[in-house]
């Protein structure tokens, strides 16, 4: 099953221990503990919680 986000407004939050990303309605869409100095980007593979799963 497919989840369509494109769209959509999303909010994110973040503190000391890592950032997270989340719709309007309160449900997160994906969360990551802090990457390590210089890393450019994460995949949706890398995250600790993910939309749908």
């Amino acid at each position: 099953m497919t989840m369509r986000m494109g769209g959509r407004d999303v909010v994110a939050a973040w503190d000391q221990e890592g950032v997270m990303f989340a719709n309007t309605e309160g449900e997160i869409i994906a969360e990551y503990a802090w990457p390590s100095e210089g890393t450019g980007y994460l995949g949706i593979s890398k995250s600790l919680t993910r939309f749908g799963r």
